[in-house]
C-alpha cells in the first residue's frame, strides 16, 4: 500500500498562493508509483513523478488558486493496483470564478478572459509598456502582437493603428484564441487578425504546456520556470516570423511586441530578415537575465537602442544595457539607430 502526505504546517491542507507544495510518498520498495496533479476536476496527464519505487518526495508549484489533488497511482509486484490521494486548497485571497468573464483592461477597454483569476490580472501589470505603445504606434501602422494572450496589447494596437492600419495577433494557446476571437468580434474590429501559431526559430511544431486556471503557457526546455509548469502537453504549429510574413502576405511590421515566456531569443532568431529589411520598433518582455542576454545579443548586429521602461535606463549596446539588469521580468523598448 502507498500513502501520500503534504509537508509543512498545513493542517487544514489550505496553502497560500505562491507556495511550492511538497509531498511525502511512502511506499514499499517492491511497488512502483507515479504522481499526477488534478486541478478543479481536470486531471493533467503528464506526471510530476513517474515510475518510482519506495519512499520519496514529489513537488509542484500551483500558479493559480483553487482545489488541487495529488494522485499517486501504484502497481505491486503481483500486479495489484491502487491510488493514494492528497487533496489541498490553494488560497489566493479572493474567490475565483471558473467561468469566462468580460474583464476591464488598462481602464480603457474590455477583453474576454477564460477564468476570474485571469480576469483579475489583466489590469494589474504592464502600465508603463502600454503607455510606451501609445507614444510609439501611429495611425496606419502595421503592428504585430507576438504572444497576444488575451489581447491586452492587441486592442490598444488596433485603436492606435486605426482603420488604415493592421494588427496581427499571434497566439497558440487555444483557450486564448477563443477569447481573442470573442473580444475582437465584440469590439467590431475588422483590421485585426488572430493567427493561431507559435513564432520561433524554425518552421515545424513546438511542444508546450497549458493549464486551465491560468493562460500563461510553458514552452518545453527553453523558458526557464515556465518549462516546468504543471499542466497538459500540447503540440502546436510553429513558424519563423520571416516565414509567416511571406506565407500569409502580411504587411511588413512597423512595431512588434514580443512576450513569449522566456523564448524571446528564439523569436529574434526567426525574424532576422524582417529586422534587416524593415527595422521595426520592438517591445520585449524579457524573463530574467539569461533570456535578456540571449535576446539582446541576437539584436546587437541590427543596431538598436535599448530602454528599460521601468527605470528609463538606456544604452546603445547589449553589453552596456545588461549591466545592472535585474533578475526579474523587464519590459524593454528597442528603437533602431
Amino acid at each position: 500500500m502507498v500513502s501520500v502526505r503534504l509537508q509543512g504546517p498545513h493542517g487544514g491542507r489550505t496553502v497560500p498562493l505562491g507556495t511550492t507544495c511538497t509531498f511525502d510518498v511512502e511506499a514499499p520498495d517492491e511497488e512502483t508509483w507515479s504522481a499526477f496533479v488534478r486541478y478543479e476536476n481536470v486531471l493533467y496527464p503528464t506526471p510530476v513523478a513517474a515510475d518510482r519505487q519506495g519512499t520519496g518526495q514529489v513537488s509542484f508549484f500551483p500558479e493559480c488558486p483553487g482545489d488541487y489533488e495529488l494522485d499517486v497511482t501504484w502497481t505491486g509486484r503481483e500486479g495489484d493496483r491502487g491510488i493514494a490521494r492528497c487533496p489541498l486548497s490553494i488560497d489566493g485571497g479572493k474567490a475565483m470564478s471558473l467561468s469566462p468573464i468580460r474583464a476591464r483592461a488598462d481602464g480603457h477597454f474590455h477583453v474576454w478572459a477564460p477564468t476570474g483569476w485571469d480576469g483579475l490580472h489583466v489590469n494589474r501589470y504592464e502600465h508603463a509598456a502600454l503607455a510606451a505603445v501609445r507614444r510609439t504606434v501611429k495611425a496606419g501602422a502595421a503592428a504585430y502582437d507576438i504572444g497576444a494572450n488575451l489581447g491586452l496589447y492587441t486592442l490598444p494596437l488596433l485603436q492606435l493603428a486605426g482603420a488604415s492600419g493592421m494588427v496581427y495577433a499571434f497566439e497558440f494557446n487555444p483557450v486564448c484564441v477563443t477569447c481573442l476571437q470573442a473580444t475582437l468580434k465584440e469590439a467590431h474590429y475588422r483590421n485585426g487578425v488572430v493567427i493561431p501559431v507559435a513564432i520561433g526559430r524554425s518552421d515545424g511544431t513546438l511542444d508546450a504546456t497549458i493549464n486551465y486556471g491560468s493562460t500563461a503557457v510553458g514552452i518545453t526546455a527553453v523558458s526557464g520556470f515556465f518549462a516546468a509548469k504543471v499542466g497538459a502537453p500540447v503540440t502546436v504549429p510553429c513558424l519563423r516570423l520571416d516565414t509567416a510574413i511571406e506565407r500569409f502576405s502580411l504587411r511588413p511590421p512597423d512595431f512588434v511586441k514580443v512576450d513569449v515566456e522566456g523564448a524571446e531569443a528564439m523569436v529574434v532568431e526567426g525574424m532576422e530578415q524582417t529586422l534587416a529589411r524593415h527595422r521595426p520598433i520592438l517591445l520585449f518582455e524579457l524573463h530574467g537575465r539569461g533570456a535578456a542576454q540571449a535576446t539582446l545579443q541576437r539584436l546587437e548586429p541590427f543596431r538598436y537602442t535599448f530602454e528599460d521602461l521601468d527605470s528609463a535606463r538606456r544604452a546603445d549596446s547589449a553589453v552596456r544595457f545588461m549591466e545592472g539588469l535585474p533578475e526579474r521580468p523587464v519590459q524593454v523598448i528597442c528603437v533602431p539607430r
